[in-house]
């Protein structure tokens, strides 16, 4: 069943961030993330604006963060998760609302006219892997705890903000009125808005998953 939902705002300050990463290397083919065959490709964790978000890459996330945190073991993963006073429930939702704010950024990209291609990320994700090399590409992405389809993600966040970043840098006015104390703050706040006003919905979660692990 489905169900309303309103997750926590975005920390905007992170956008900074973001938009200020480096874009990096991606096609790497020594990191691999863990597979999520237990999860029906057809299982939607949730829809934003009626986008649906797939458990399957919610999954996705998930194994990657325990493989790079080294909790790939279930006692292991069930204990972190004992010592953080969370759930699994809670670490589904942190990542569908990743998710979620991936999908309201780029549906507000398409509200202004701004859009990346595949084609666009993999250009600047290449010129950065080449400069990088392997070895430094490869720690990055360890550092960041990505595996390639998942950075190529976080880039393509990353260039489609910088380009709407600039286009309303260059057209002063044209989000209407934005209740901010600098100009800087008027995209953030921006997309903010768009993201709170979302029609997010989340299904309940299914059982049967790989991170599910009953304490």
């Amino acid at each position: 069943t489905m169900k309303d939902a309103r997750l926590p705002r975005v920390a905007w300050a992170a956008v900074a961030t973001l938009a200020a990463v480096v874009l990096i290397a991606a096609l790497a083919s020594g990191l691999a993330g863990c597979s999520s065959k237990e999860v029906s490709e057809n299982s939607v964790a949730a829809t934003v604006n009626g986008v649906d978000i797939m458990e399957s890459d919610v999954t996705d996330l998930v194994m990657q963060m325990r493989q790079s945190q080294n909790l790939v073991d279930d006692e292991m993963w069930a204990d972190w998760i004992e010592s953080t006073g969370r759930t699994p429930e809670d670490i589904r939702l942190d990542y569908i609302q990743t998710l979620a704010w991936y999908e309201v950024l780029r549906q507000a990209g398409e509200e202004i006219g701004v859009a990346v291609t595949e084609d666009e990320v993999e250009a600047a994700i290449k010129e950065q892997y080449q400069l990088l090399g392997d070895e430094k590409f490869a720690e990055m992405l360890e550092n960041l705890g990505m595996n390639d389809r998942q950075f190529f993600d976080y880039s393509e966040a990353s260039l489609l903000y910088n380009q709407m970043s600039l286009l309303v840098t260059q057209n002063p006015g044209m989000l209407g009125d934005v209740d901010v104390d600098v100009d800087i703050d008027i995209l953030p706040t921006w997309i903010q808005e768009r993201y709170d006003s979302a029609d997010i919905q989340i299904n309940d979660m299914p059982s049967g998953l790989p991170y599910d692990i009953k304490m």
